[in-house]
């Protein structure tokens, strides 16, 4: 005769515990439920050739890397390095996503993109938004009455911990022509050269925000050895000195 009162009294605990369950999932919503895994927030390409080849293989160069970027439609892309050194491009680099913002970091690799006196170095497209992150620009350079040496920007474009350097023109921004929103953070611009805005050119339509930045032997032949301003521009904390015009 005891086994049946065994059986119900499990039966009764079954009930209660079951009971207890349903009632924690009515107050505690959460406490159950099954949480979906975090999406990526970002898609990370890794270069690790210095080299300028267009053909992407297993070696990913810079270029490679940027026509990639300029083709995601998901998530923001951050370009990264695994190899040091110089990268001497043979034509502008071509930054063109509307969609998703690009992020070229440098980190740790002292990445130096060079455009061996005879190119511009990078282009920013119009409603593209990039961020380059320490790297050194050098050389970049259209000597046929063209408009900006290293970088041109018709995006929205943030350049924070590098050296914009040896850049030219016989035209306007030495360094950079800006066309629309740009922000220059802890950066140093030094020995660049142009007609009009040795180290920035910042054009009518152009808006720039300088922050604790260096500005140094910029050379002009007409104005504006540092900056020629023509747009809206605000200078936080920042050093302009030996600033040449060789007119």
């Amino acid at each position: 005769m005891a086994r049946p009162i065994a059986i119900h009294c499990r039966l009764i605990r079954s009930i209660l515990t079951l009971a207890l369950l349903i009632g924690l999932s009515v107050a505690l919503p959460g406490l159950f439920s099954v949480r979906p895994a975090y999406a990526a927030s970002a898609t990370s390409i890794v270069v690790n050739d210095n080299g300028d080849s267009a053909v992407c293989t297993t070696q990913i160069t810079l270029r490679c890397a940027i026509a990639s970027a300029n083709g995601a439609t998901k998530m923001p892309v951050t370009i990264t390095f695994s190899v040091s050194g110089t990268i001497t491009v043979g034509s502008v680099l071509s930054i063109n996503n509307v969609n998703q913002p690009i992020t070229i970091d440098g980190g740790a690799q002292a990445i130096s993109v060079d455009g061996g006196g005879a190119t511009q170095i990078f282009n920013i497209a119009s409603n593209t938004t990039v961020t380059l992150n320490s790297l050194t620009i050098s050389h970049g350079g259209y000597l046929s009455f063209t408009d900006a040496g290293g970088v041109l920007n018709n995006g929205t474009l943030t350049i924070s911990r590098s050296t914009l350097s040896n850049n030219q023109n016989n035209r306007n921004g030495g360094a950079v022509l800006n066309n629309s929103t740009m922000i220059i953070n802890d950066s140093t611009l030094s020995n660049n050269r142009a007609d009009f805005g040795g180290g920035i050119y910042n054009d009518s339509t152009g808006s720039l925000t300088i922050n604790r930045s260096t500005f140094f032997q910029n050379i002009t032949s007409f104005y504006g050895a540092g900056v020629f301003n023509h747009g809206t521009i605000t200078i936080d904390n920042s050093t302009f000195y030996t600033v040449i015009a060789s007119c």
